[in-house]
């Protein structure tokens, strides 16, 4: 596989001037893409927004919001245009009309669906499918609770395969690490990682992909 590798890293930091450091960083090493969860109050919202605006191409926003007093500013950071505007599938239930602001901007909408156990094959597909209708990407997470669950991510771009580049399903944790490697092979449009500065153990570091698909394309060549 010659090609380059997209990688997308997660940010949990909520922290404008964090976050710009982070990303500033990361785009000097190379990576493509970042999810940024944005809460959408508060008096850091501000700034924020300017981040999202000097990054935008490079970003995949996920707004936090309980109700709609928010959505002024959520209307403020899709005209940002960010690459992916990210929604959870329970967001997209209770408020339709962010569809209607999403198609009004032109921005490509992911939907997320994160489990809080490891569901089985057969959830998977179902709930992957239903997303895949209202959406442009289908962005999955579930814990690994053991390495047999790097097997359920294979079969489901299996049952999938037409639809591999419009899906990201992640086994999170160290015993989902090898499929989280092995994304950019089954056809995901990208795969996510961790940073340096954010030690976060449900995702593979960055440099460990890079270093893989390093080696991977030395040994083709």
């Amino acid at each position: 596989m010659s090609e380059r590798i997209r990688i997308c890293v997660s940010l949990e930091s909520e922290s404008p001037w964090l976050v710009n450091k982070i990303l500033q960083n990361l785009v000097e090493k190379g990576v493509d893409l970042a999810e940024v969860k944005i809460p959408i109050s508060g008096e850091k919202i501000g700034n924020l927004e300017r981040v999202i605006g000097n990054y935008s191409s490079k970003l995949i926003v996920k707004p936090v919001f309980e109700n709609r007093h928010g959505f002024p500013v959520l209307k403020r950071v899709v005209e940002q245009r960010p690459f992916y505007l990210e929604l959870d599938i329970d967001v997209t239930r209770r408020f339709p009309e962010i569809l209607d602001l999403v198609i009004e901007n032109d921005v490509f909408l992911m939907v997320s669906i994160d489990y809080g156990h490891s569901p089985s094959v057969d959830e998977l597909v179902h709930d992957v499918i239903r997303a895949l209708n209202q959406s442009d990407l289908v962005k999955v997470t579930f814990p690994a609770e053991n390495y047999e669950d790097n097997l359920k991510v294979l079969e489901v771009y299996k049952s999938l395969r037409e639809d591999s580049n419009r899906m990201v399903i992640v086994a999170k944790n160290e015993k989902g690490y090898l499929s989280q490697l092995l994304l950019p092979l089954l056809g995901a449009p990208f795969t996510v990682a961790s940073t340096d500065e954010e030690k976060n153990s449900s995702y593979i570091n960055y440099r460990a992909i890079q270093v893989f698909y390093g080696i991977l394309n030395s040994l083709k060549s």
